[in-house]
């Protein structure tokens, strides 16, 4: 390959959102920002091992005593009894362990007229057995399963949405009510009182002591409010976010809720235990006195937000509007670490077929998907002149009534109709596809686990839940099948050959074109989308999901409540099963997916070079197949044609799965041709050959070159390995840099941000063999100059540099620093930038300069070896061993702290404070190291001067007081 052609690819290493250690492999396929590549997920991190206190024994402690006799003398007897029903909302999520004790704590309350809705969220644990087991002793325990992991706050809101009581109350499943809690509260929301909230105390759950938060002992706490049901239908339910949505939703309320209504209690009936994998504790300073200054990054910039955009919620239709639940996108700008929704930048289209006779039904069907979907498209199949939907359904401003007049006759197959009637071709790559039934209501969560299941198979599948498997050669489709009933649970995900167009989900622009009007068969719409995913070479899957997760409606329905499937199948289901084999007995069960969907349909390549045959679409004279590519390479990509169709005219299509845009166009002749492809670009693609004489096409892949790194590093005690974060403008600063440094080290590391492919510096180097295999990186497109980025190195072993790359480094820089290392015994942080503060560090108004008492400035002279509080991590030095004991810790802290991604040398001050860890600045001569002059764009000048990152620096680093 000559240097032209090398110079004109893009190179990418994985990108590495967790450290590999720290990994298992996904079986799917993920955007990172325009960069695709593997996906992981985290091992789930073992907690601190203690034992939790059980129930029985924190009703002994001191703790709960002292409040029991405060509690009583607040519940004089006035002769008024109050027996209404309260209910108690509790999200549950992988607590198998504790939730049994929790639940005590409420079903032992004196106040007896109470359900307790334990909303399980996704758990991958045995928590709903394990509320099972007790709802069967009180059935005032109930529980609700979400079947994909949706957050606090939306586990929350499902729970008020099915309460009955008057009055709601939240508690959470590792946390203990005092029996007095709910007693006092309706007795102090009698008369007008409408929200009563009262005190908290957080305790240490294995010894059942008090923890002192922010210097106090009791707090007031939203989890101790007490809600009449009704405030919720005026204002609206939790915002759709991970994190802090009590505080978003207390401040609606006391923006629409009158004073007048609220109470507060000054005194503590709730009692939080203090849990290491908890939000509160890992987001949270609770040792910082001043509370304002405690908040995670994520959590202070989403509540930032509140202020300007609450402006849009000036009256309560609006607010009710955009926080009904369920909700499918936060109305706010939430930031990345907050976000729950997948589908914020799709479009989620519905379509349902309904008959007159299901009219009753049809409004409780209607009213539990239509806040699921963007829009909703409605066939009123054999609807006459005296026949009309609901007033709530034709009103709506999301629904769309299909004209039965211009398209008569489609029956259920009209759930397809905006499919090929163009009706949705404006937004078809960025359309997600929902089918309803008019007689099932669906889960809360419906829409939001069957995206993210898309997502996970990138897309190219169909999904749903009511779903059948055939045998191979079957004869009778009644008969010869498994199906997976949308009532009953599912363990895992099937692939199947017919889901039900009730239950059905996909990328509009997967069956665009390819499902049209010939295809319905208006009483076996079922039918209709299978063959045509089978024709289309379309994996059908029916997903995992709990027992009774949707709801059967058709024993409500008046009159002939008989299906259109128990009619046909009165004539054993001939007209299923003939239909089904015109496509041949062959082509369906789940050896034929395997060998013609799996396999081929969507090849998976594994190894350097790869070959096999396209398959034929059975209706068109093409030859299709999905490739998805297992690494960010490039590949030469060869197509073969047999030679009986070598003279022919052939056409080649290659398109992106992720975006369905056309990579590659053309045209060609003769037994074949060949192109290459980035997958970095292009993780997934589909292939399409047009040749109307040929019998085969063939295809060959061969992975010209890795675009991740050359090779592993190199790893050892004496290793030396530099790294540095860099971007576009400082281009001519980075060559300058490589000049001085890389020859001085085994591995150069480099972070590119916002470059689209590597700068010819980088390029030179990977030219040449000897420079290439001491060269690595990571190119970053998300567009933000991210200096956390050089430390995406610290697993390696040796010594660690962390550079700058508006610094030249003088030739004797890496000896002489390690030879420092070495004199304190790899025991300390060295560096030459550095500075002391004042004992005191204050979150008010200015530049954390005016905290700086003494200051060492990398191009000025040192005499002696000086203890600092904080170095510049661009001239920064240690050894691997230092950090051995809290390697992950310190990744997580300068790669994840959201918020602090310019800001290194506070974040790893303050971290090696807490870890006792000396940090040194070294003894040098003037102007050993000096900036480069060719250096114009500064992150500080163009990042710190927002007030909210100074402000937040100036509360981490305040975190780390007093700096003596």
């Amino acid at each position: 390959m000559d240097k032209n052609t090398f110079d004109s690819l893009y190179y990418v290493e994985k990108y590495p959102d967790v450290m590999k250690s720290d990994m298992e492999p996904f079986d799917h396929y993920v955007k990172y920002g325009k960069c695709l590549g593997r996906s992981y997920k985290l091992k789930n991190i073992q907690e601190e091992k203690c034992e939790v206190i059980t129930y029985k024994d924190f009703l002994k402690t001191e703790l709960y005593l002292n409040v029991t006799e405060e509690l009583k003398n607040q519940l004089v007897d006035e002769g008024v009894i109050f027996n209404d029903l309260v209910s108690i909302i509790m999200p549950a999520r992988n607590c198998a362990k504790y939730i049994k004790e929790t639940l005590l704590s409420l079903t032992n309350q004196s106040y007896e007229n109470i359900e307790i809705i334990v909303v399980d969220d996704a758990s991958d644990d045995s928590t709903a057995e394990e509320v099972l087991k007790l709802s069967k002793n009180d059935d005032r325990i109930k529980l609700y399963r979400l079947n994909v992991n949706m957050g606090t706050y939306f586990a929350r809101s499902y729970g008020v949405k099915a309460a009955q009581g008057n009055f709601i109350t939240f508690n959470d499943s590792d946390d203990f009510s005092h029996h007095l809690r709910i007693e006092l509260h309706r007795k102090k929301a009698a008369d007008i009182k409408s929200v009563v909230t009262s005190n908290y105390i957080r305790f240490n759950p294995s010894s059942g002591k008090e923890i002192k938060t922010h210097g106090k002992l009791e707090h007031y706490g939203f989890i101790t409010s007490f809600i009449k049901k009704e405030i919720f239908e005026k204002i609206g339910y939790f915002d759709l976010t991970s994190r802090a949505g009590d505080v978003e939703f207390a401040l609606r309320l006391k923006k629409f809720i009158s004073k007048e209504v609220m109470s507060h209690l000054q005194c503590p009936t709730y009692y939080a235990a203090q849990m290491t994998g908890s939000l509160t504790h890992n987001e949270i300073n609770h040792s910082v006195q001043d509370k304002s200054k405690s908040l995670s990054y994520p959590r202070k910039r989403y509540l930032s937000h509140f202020d300007v955009q609450q402006r849009f919620f000036n009256n309560l239709e609006g607010c009710k509007e955009s926080f009904d639940f369920p909700m499918l996108r936060s109305p706010y700008r939430l930031p990345n670490k907050l976000k729950v929704s997948n589908v914020n930048d799709l479009t989620i289209i519905g379509c349902m077929c309904t008959i007159p006779s299901r009219v009753d039904v049809l409004k409780k069907s209607f009213e539990s998907i239509i806040n699921q979907v963007d829009k909703l498209y409605i066939y009123p199949d054999k609807y006459g002149p005296q026949d009309s939907l609901p007033i709530c359904v034709l009103e709506h401003k999301k629904v769309r009534i299909l004209s039965t007049e211009k398209f008569p006759g489609l029956g259920a197959g009209g759930k397809f109709l905006p499919l090929f009637s163009g009706e949705i071709d404006d937004y078809i790559d960025k359309a997600l596809y929902f089918t309803f039934d008019d007689d099932i209501k669906y889960p809360p969560d419906y829409v939001h686990c069957l995206s993210k299941k898309l997502e996970e198979n990138n897309f190219l599948s169909v999904i749903g839940v009511h779903g059948t498997l055939l045998q191979r050669k079957f004869n009778n489709y009644k008969e010869d099948r498994v199906l997976y009933h949308f009532k009953k649970a599912l363990d895992h995900d099937e692939y199947v050959d017919v889901i039900g167009s009730g239950t059905s989900a996909f990328k509009a622009s997967l069956l665009h074109g390819k499902f049209l009007k010939e295809d319905v068969y208006p009483h076996m719409v079922d039918i209709s989308l299978a063959k045509v995913c089978r024709r289309n070479n379309i994996p059908v899957q029916c997903v995992a999901r709990p027992p009774s997760w949707l709801t059967d409606l058709s024993k409500e329905i008046k009159g002939d409540t008989s299906s259109i499937w128990e009619k046909l199948v009165k004539e054993k289901a001939s007209s299923h099963t003939a239909a089904l084999h015109e496509l041949g007995t062959e082509c369906w069960g789940l050896e034929s997916i395997r060998e013609n969907i799996i396999n081929k349909n969507c090849y998976v390549l594994e190894s350097s070079k790869n070959s096999f045959d396209l398959v034929k679409n059975l209706n068109e004279d093409k030859f299709v197949s999905n490739l998805i590519f297992p690494d960010e390479g490039t590949y030469r990509v060869l197509i073969k044609c047999d030679s009986a169709a070598s003279g022919q005219k052939k056409e080649l299509q290659v398109e992106s799965l992720l975006s369905n845009k056309k990579i590659l166009y053309r045209g060609f002749s003769g037994e074949g041709t060949a192109f290459t492809i980035n997958a970095a670009l292009h993780n997934s693609v589909s292939i399409k050959v047009e040749s109307p004489d040929a019998d085969s096409i063939s295809l060959e892949t061969e992975k010209l070159f890795s675009n991740s790194t050359p090779r592993e590093l190199i790893e050892g005690d004496t290793v030396v390995h530099a790294s540095l974060a860099t971007y576009p403008p400082r281009e001519n600063c980075l060559k300058d840099l490589i000049d001085s440094v890389f020859h001085q080290v085994d591995n150069f590391c480099v972070y590119l941000n916002r470059y689209e492919k590597p700068p010819k510096v980088i390029n030179d180097l990977l030219f040449e063999k000897d420079t290439s295999n001491a060269l690595h990186y990571i190119l970053d497109y998300d567009g933000q100059p991210k200096a956390s980025g050089k430390f995406r190195w610290l697993k390696k072993e040796g010594y660690i540099f962390i550079l700058d790359d508006d610094i030249l480094y003088p030739p004797d820089y890496i000896k002489n620093m390690i030879s420092w290392i070495e004199k304190l015994k790899r025991k300390a942080f060295i560096g030459v930038h550095a500075v002391n503060f004042h004992e005191e560090i204050t979150n008010g108004s200015g530049d954390v300069k005016s905290y700086i008492k003494e200051k060492f400035n990398f191009s000025h002279k040192v005499d002696k070896l000086t203890k600092v509080h904080m170095l510049g991590t661009g001239t920064l030095a240690f050894h691997s061993s230092l950090i051995k004991d809290f390697r992950k810790e310190l990744y997580d802290q300068m790669n994840y702290l959201e918020g602090h991604e310019n800001a290194n040398d506070e974040s790893l001050a303050v971290l090696m404070k807490q870890k006792r860890i000396p940090m040194y600045t070294i003894p040098r001569k003037e102007r050993w190291l000096q900036s480069n002059k060719k250096m114009r764009h500064g992150i500080h000048e163009e990042h710190f001067n927002d007030q909210d990152l100074a402000s937040s620096t100036r509360l981490l680093l305040s975190s780390g007081n007093p700096w003596l």
